[in-house]
């Protein structure tokens, strides 16, 4: 064989490869938004789980996509890891599916009269329609698809020229570790598992591999695609490894289960399959249907396994946004939500540890404001300034999330929401700066011997106690068809001691005593309760409220 043979057989790999890839692409853009609300909604159980990634997986053709939204959307909670484990099991079927039908295809009929055309006519209708979105991606779509028919067509016919030039005999005596070595080893350099397939069936098309050979081929390049899956893993997320290594581990078991039946498992396909391109197709779906079938009993195990062997670290954070990659949209979406909401709660605790209010006596819903603030909370001034810092921490991890999930969306619907999400954590971190910054007044406010000043301090104490204790009943959604209503009473009621201490001030300011207390400082503290209330309010509008009622709040307040 000449090097020239070696090189075209090179390039025709190549172009399989780039066929394969960017047909993947063009499917993604057709179909990932009907198969993301599919991984959404049919995994209440096991079954259905193991029959969506089969499915998700045969049309993508993209075991790695389909990881990737399940682990995204067990981030976001929308399903449990165990459905996602389920998930995995059905994309090791589905995988090799279109990779045994593709080969099969190319093998027994001459695609190159199909391919030709298909590149043609798919490429003038790209560009005649390139106006229109879905006709431009499926006239990609077939371009890619002739591709791969070109491309095998070609590696069969470069095949042929390599077994009638080289004298395969001399390979015959390696062991069964070896070629399992090479399939494994292949797989790695050409990060496709699907490659490897082909070049295996093609193989033995030109009677290059028998079965003896093939089948630990086949088993080393499904043990090698699961490097790219840890690869895939590397970095801080929890659950990417523990669905990557769920991969690893599938494949490990059941290629190690084979190998032990791999003489009886030769001798069985050579008595039934005469043709060995067609036995190793057959043995390539059943290895991985007969091992999802004994695997499935164990999944609750297998799950609760990998959880110990990568456990959840637990971190200052602690954020859902951690476990969610921002390339899912409606997983990430949901995520950042979860995470203002948290960081509403970080702030609602910040503000009435600074007003010495103990959150825990808030939140037991038989006290009146009067119980609650007999209950007094000494807060020291380290904690108060770690758990502002914890408050900006976590704006900063949702604003940069939030910005690469806008990145990743074209639907207007998606953007507004992340818009909207924006204003609600500006809002929710402006709460908590007004109060910040008057923290040492209060001190002065809670200290002071003046009595009139002092009940100041307890109105205005009063006034947060009643606007937290009505919007924690918001935040944990107890109150949900009554938001309305309840922020409008709130308002209410932040204008009217507003409206109360400027006037009850008036009436003291012409008192002589009133001349030994800096009025300014005593105003600075009205004027930053008032705005750090208004902004909490306009965060849990942003949040809780429909659309609708929005307006309807920002008409009447």
């Amino acid at each position: 064989m000449t090097w020239e043979q070696i090189w075209l057989l090179v390039w025709w790999l190549g172009m399989f490869l780039f066929g394969t890839m960017a047909f993947e692409e063009a499917i993604s853009f057709l179909v990932t938004k009907n198969l993301k609300n599919l991984l959404r909604t049919a995994t209440k159980n096991l079954i259905s789980s193991i029959s969506t990634g089969f499915f998700a997986t045969s049309i993508l053709q993209s075991s790695a996509v389909v990881s990737l939204i399940a682990v995204s959307f067990v981030g976001a909670g929308i399903i449990w890891l165990e459905n996602a484990i389920g998930i995995i099991l059905g994309t090791n079927i589905g995988a090799p599916l279109m990779d045994i039908v593709l080969g099969n295809l190319g093998l027994k009929f001459s695609l190159s009269s199909i391919a030709l055309p298909m590149i043609g006519i798919a490429g003038f209708a790209f560009l005649i329609f390139s106006r229109y979105g879905k006709i431009k991606n499926i006239s990609r779509a077939f371009v890619w698809l002739g591709l791969i028919f070109l491309g095998l067509w070609f590696m069969k016919d470069s095949m042929m020229v390599l077994s009638a030039s080289v004298d395969f005999g001399q390979y015959v005596s390696l062991s069964s570790i070896a070629y399992f070595g090479i399939g494994f080893l292949v797989t790695v350099l050409m990060q496709s598992s699907s490659a490897t397939t082909i070049l295996v069936l093609t193989a033995a098309s030109s009677g290059i591999v028998d079965y003896r050979m093939g089948i630990p081929l086949i088993m080393g390049a499904f043990l090698g695609t699961t490097l790219t899956v840890v690869l895939w893993s590397l970095g801080p997320n929890v659950l990417k490894k523990q669905v990557a290594f769920s991969h690893v581990f599938f494949n490990l078991f059941s290629v190690v289960l084979w190998l032990l039946f791999l003489p009886w498992i030769v001798v069985l396909l050579d008595n039934v399959f005469a043709d060995v391109v067609f036995g190793l197709s057959m043995f390539a779906i059943w290895f991985k249907i007969i091992w999802v079938l004994l695997m499935a009993p164990f999944v609750w195990y297998f799950t609760r396994f990998l959880q110990r062997l990568f456990p959840d670290k637990e971190t200052l954070l602690w954020l859902s946004l951690e476990q969610v990659d921002p390339a899912v949209p409606e997983a990430a979406i949901i995520a950042i939500k979860k995470d203002t909401v948290k960081l509403l709660k970080k702030t609602f605790v910040y503000v009435l540890h600074i007003w010495s209010v103990d959150e825990k006596i808030l939140l037991k819903s038989h006290l009146d404001v009067d119980g609650i603030l007999a209950h007094q909370k000494a807060v020291d001034e380290a904690i108060l300034e770690q758990e502002y810092l914890t408050i900006k921490m976590i704006e900063a991890s949702l604003v940069s999330f939030a910005s690469h999930t806008k990145r990743h969306t074209t639907k207007s619907s998606d953007i507004d929401t992340i818009d909207e999400l924006y204003s609600a954590i500006s809002l929710a971190v402006a709460t908590a700066k007004y109060m910040k910054d008057i923290v040492h007044n209060i001190r002065f406010l809670e200290e002071t011997p003046s009595p009139w000043l002092y009940k100041q301090y307890e109105l205005f104490r009063s006034m947060v106690v009643r606007l937290y204790k009505i919007i924690s009943e918001v935040i944990d959604e107890k109150t949900t068809d009554e938001v309305l209503p309840k922020m409008l009473e709130v308002v209410a009621d932040i204008k009217l001691a507003d409206k109360v201490f400027l006037e009850n001030l008036s009436k003291e300011m012409g008192k002589e005593k009133m001349k030994k207390f800096n009025i300014s400082d005593i105003l600075h503290i009205n004027r930053y309760v008032y705005l750090s209330s208004l902004s909490l309010v306009d965060a849990i509008k942003q949040m809780f409220m429909k659309s609708t009622e929005k307006k309807v709040f920002d008409q009447l307040q």
